[in-house]
């Protein structure tokens, strides 16, 4: 969907700024990099432990947002010549550049997961690895975890297996880019792919009767100084690529499940993301050992019982959720008063005593989501309403009433 900038005062913006200071403070967002993890991190750039396997004929490509760098995954599609297809599926070995109990693994487990903001990010790791040397940037070689899938003429998943590989990814694509090229067929075939195996996948993840969702996604974005709000409505390649991810985590699964010790878990981006978040280090280690028929590593062993508590900590989605509620406060900071268009998207029905006066509207533009309260008849979900803007405020104490709309009678 296209994108604008919402213009602010600089009340509005003044207010915003000091809101996003307290919430990096709320959060307890890590600052600056401590001096002896950024040496370890330029260290073991230039010093990785690398594999004995070589993988780099694969013509690797990834799909991500075009301004990435943190890349975690690559993937090259291919059919088999027997039937069916292969999906090898690179994923980027952390652990080959962070050693156990060292400055980056101690760092690392303060951090638990890189921090998005509109106008920054707090990463995992030092930039001189999750945006160089151990990221899956084009025309670079690295270690990497480099899974298999072999699939059969219906999209179902026949054999995984995973090991180290040297890898080199051959293109950096984007979504858009992506989708444009298969829907005009200009696509070249190991990234046309991609829809056949995804439509196939899709399929069978329906006949096990699973479901995936493809709701819109409210993103905020800093740009040219200037904050903006919109609605991205997915992309069909989205689903496409999510299918591999999924592919991946449920070998992973199986193969813990069946090898002993594991880590089960919900997450939520469902791509494994070793650059961004610490527990897919040790998922991948497990899944290396349980393919060699060898014990994990004792470091990963010695973690297993810490670490589901130390990812309940992680504050990553918290971020997200937060910052749209302060931008959706700031851009309307300026506009009390007005009212606008929206869609009953939620209502307090479900309470107790059940309560069909107060609920959530989402509006079209800006795209904002907010509290709305009625005086006197029940809010209706999916109802076109016209609401008015009672309060828009980044330092409110009460995240879900930063914004509150009251619902117009007409």
């Amino acid at each position: 969907m296209p994108r604008r900038p919402m213009h602010m005062s600089e009340a509005a913006k003044a207010a915003l700024r000091s809101a996003f200071q307290k919430l990096q403070t709320d959060l307890h967002a890590p600052k600056a990099f401590p001096p002896a993890v950024l040496e370890a991190a330029d260290a073991a750039a230039h010093a990785p432990r690398l594999p004995d396997k070589d993988a780099t004929h694969l013509p690797l490509f990834t799909i991500d947002l075009p301004t990435s760098k943190d890349l975690d995954q690559a993937m090259y599609l291919e059919r088999r010549s027997g039937g069916g297809f292969r999906v090898y599926y690179a994923i980027a070995d952390v652990a080959a550049f962070v050693a156990p109990d060292g400055a980056l693994d101690t760092e690392a487990h303060k951090r638990i997961v890189t921090l998005y903001f509109p106008d920054g990010k707090v990463p995992l790791h030092p930039p001189a690895l999750s945006e160089g040397a151990a990221s899956l940037l084009p025309y670079q070689t690295v270690p990497a975890l480099l899974w298999q899938h072999d699939l059969d003429a219906h999209g179902e998943v026949t054999t995984s297996h995973v090991s180290r590989a040297l890898v080199r990814s051959r293109d950096k694509l984007d979504y858009a880019g992506v989708q444009h090229a298969i829907d005009s067929g200009t696509a070249e075939e190991p990234v046309a792919l991609l829809r056949d195996i995804g439509t196939l996948c899709a399929a069978v993840e329906a006949a096990r009767d699973g479901i995936s969702l493809t709701l819109p996604d409210q993103e905020v974005t800093f740009e040219d100084g200037s904050f903006r709000l919109s609605y991205r409505a997915p992309l069909a390649v989205d689903g496409w690529n999510e299918q591999i991810s999924l592919m991946t985590g449920m070998a992973a699964a199986r193969m813990m499940l069946d090898s002993g010790p594991g880590i089960l878990r919900t997450q939520d981006t469902a791509p494994p993301a070793p650059l961004r978040r610490l527990v897919d280090r040790y998922a991948g280690e497990l899944c290396v050992a349980a393919c060699d028929g060898q014990a994990p590593p004792d470091w990963v062993l010695a973690a297993l019982d810490d670490l589901p508590n130390t990812m309940t900590k992680a504050t990553g989605g918290t971020a997200d959720r937060r910052s749209v509620d302060l931008v959706e406060a700031a851009v309307l900071m300026d506009r009390v008063g007005g009212v606008f268009d929206a869609t009953v998207i939620d209502t307090d029905e479900e309470e107790n005593p059940p309560n069909r006066r107060e609920g959530q509207v989402q509006m079209a533009d800006p795209a904002v989501v907010g509290r709305v309260t009625s005086a006197d008849v029940d809010l209706e979900l999916g109802a076109s309403v016209r609401v008015r803007l009672e309060r828009a405020d980044p330092a409110f104490p009460d995240r879900e009433r930063k914004i509150l709309f009251s619902l117009v009678r007409e």
